[in-house]
């Protein structure tokens, strides 16, 4: 795991390294295009895709650090393998996330109907409370401390009117947030592409650049920073 969050910790440093000096949506506009992400380009960085025949993500390889597998089960993720490790997800009858483990650690997960967002600890002390929004991507993410009363809040702003990386697949960043507690995930692993992140208030402008079918091709993070995306066709 310690790979991982080095590998995170690096993308999130890359993204918004000029923070300092910085001070459910519409349908896809063209239904009938099956595009797919292969490769998202982080000043050469790839984070590459692949898909089973389903179009549900099979696999998430970042740098040259190793690939996350989602395994299915009745069109649902089952569990994420990452090298040694592997987390195995539970639902309730309503088809919601009720708790992931990992080998004999087990998080209960709660949902919340009226706000579209999980909570859980994977820490005593420190809850983690995930919003999603109609296409369920990840919409808010916020850590409370609840002895210190600390609160660290990350936002996502989408723009409902195009198309985002996924949109032609499954949500998987969720359930990345949950494993990883990297909360920047979505801004490569939404069905919506992001016109705004804040992160504890600090915001950071996407201008992003659409192709004739309305999927983001390439996003200018506060005027500096770019990512470049491409599809199967």
């Amino acid at each position: 795991m310690k790979t991982i969050f080095l590998l995170f910790s690096f993308l999130s440093l890359f993204l918004f390294s000029c923070s300092s000096d910085d001070n459910s949506g519409s349908d896809p506009q063209n239904p009938q295009s099956k595009k797919l992400i292969e490769t998202i380009n982080l000043n050469g960085i790839l984070i590459k895709y692949k898909f089973n025949n389903k179009l549900t993500v099979q696999s998430l390889d970042i740098g040259v650090t190793g690939s996350f597998l989602f395994n299915y089960s009745e069109n649902r993720i089952s569990s994420i393998e990452y090298a040694d490790d592997v987390w195995e997800f539970l639902y309730d009858a309503n088809g919601k996330i009720k708790s992931f483990t990992k080998g004999i650690e087990v998080v209960d997960v709660t949902y919340n109907a009226a706000e579209n967002s999980y909570s859980y600890e994977k820490e005593e002390g420190k809850k983690t409370t995930l919003i999603l929004t109609e296409n369920l991507d990840v919409k808010k993410y916020s850590i409370l401390h609840t002895q210190t009363e600390e609160l660290l809040k990350y936002e996502y702003f989408y723009d409902n009117s195009k198309n985002g990386v996924l949109t032609n697949s499954n949500n998987i960043a969720v359930y990345l947030v949950m494993v990883t507690d990297y909360y920047d995930i979505g801004l490569y692993a939404s069905k919506k592409p992001a016109q705004t992140f804040s992160s504890n208030a600090i915001p950071f402008s996407f201008e992003n650049t659409y192709d004739e079918d309305g999927f983001v091709t390439k996003s200018i993070i506060n005027g500096t920073n770019t990512i470049y995306y491409a599809y199967n066709q």
